[in-house]
């Protein structure tokens, strides 16, 4: 009895081992990939948003682009960044942001991060806000890309603390098959709100941040009278931690239908089901 007792204290000691390792990676992985974010957006100010994000997106950075039916296509990222106005010194529009919270996957090449951005162009005196919404990878030689970043416009600046907080990290990988989950949130609003984590965060163009599931839940219901997503691509860790799911939706309103696209993090539960920590959608 006293040899299987002390197997069963080594089998728990591996066990919480085998935790505070994972636990220590995605950290060391976080901390690396907040001062990536840090860079990118020093050297945007220094180089312009062209060059920044062509310097910072990795080769197989994706955009979304939606459809009037509610779906939506994956295309290229850098594409559509190299078609913009090149960088002419002094830079007159000047892009700022900073990571607020997000959280990376335990076996450390995948993540997520958010925060306040500010447009300013010095010509015009014109000052834009909003939060933008950034997925990384990381890459062969070590280095962290963004493999897709949205953002959303807001009507005020950021108001809320600006220092960075890791977000609740992912307990374990997951048991169940993402897909199926996804399908049943597709279509099935109340499937949709007992995924929700009870610290997620909902992004919505033209309003602040909606924290909580309570509050999530309550703007879903306000604004939607039905809604169908439609996923495009799913990208999930090699830990099966952390996913992240891009598509389109189509909405009923009270005033008719609407279209557009989201993006969604799931990070995978204590008891190994997968949860929504992070949603953004916007008409379009």
């Amino acid at each position: 009895m006293k040899a299987l007792a002390t197997v069963g204290v080594t089998l728990a000691c591996l066990s919480a081992l085998a935790m505070a390792s994972r636990q220590d990676a995605s950290a060391g992985a976080l901390d690396s990939m907040v001062a990536a974010e840090r860079a990118f957006a020093a050297a945007t100010k220094e180089i312009g948003v062209r060059n920044g994000f062509l310097t910072f997106f990795a080769d197989d950075a994706v955009a979304l682009e939606g459809a009037a039916d509610g779906t939506a296509r994956v295309v290229p990222a850098r594409a559509r960044i190299a078609t913009g106005p090149a960088s002419t010194l002094p830079i007159a529009n000047v892009l700022s942001w900073s990571p607020y919270i997000g959280q990376a996957s335990a076996d450390g090449a995948f993540g997520w991060l958010t925060g306040p951005y500010e447009n300013r162009n010095s010509s015009t005196g014109a000052v834009g806000h909003g939060i933008y919404f950034s997925v990384w990878r990381r890459q062969r030689d070590g280095t962290w890309k963004v493999w897709m970043d949205q953002g959303i416009t807001t009507p005020q600046a950021w108001a809320g603390p600006t220092d960075f907080r890791g977000g609740d990290r992912p307990a374990r990988a997951a048991v169940e098959v993402l897909s199926d989950v996804e399908s049943q949130v597709a279509t099935d609003a109340a499937v949709w709100a007992s995924r929700l984590a009870p610290s997620v965060r909902l992004h919505r163009n033209g309003i602040p941040p909606v924290l909580g599931r309570d509050a999530v839940s309550a703007w879903r219901a306000a604004g939607w009278q039905s809604v169908r997503y439609a996923t495009a691509r799913t990208e999930t860790s090699a830990a099966r931690d952390m996913a992240v799911e891009l598509g389109g939706y189509a909405a009923t309103t009270a005033s008719g239908p609407e279209y557009g696209i989201f993006a969604r993090v799931w990070h995978a539960a204590s008891d190994g089901r997968w949860v929504i920590v992070f949603e953004t959608s916007r008409q379009g």
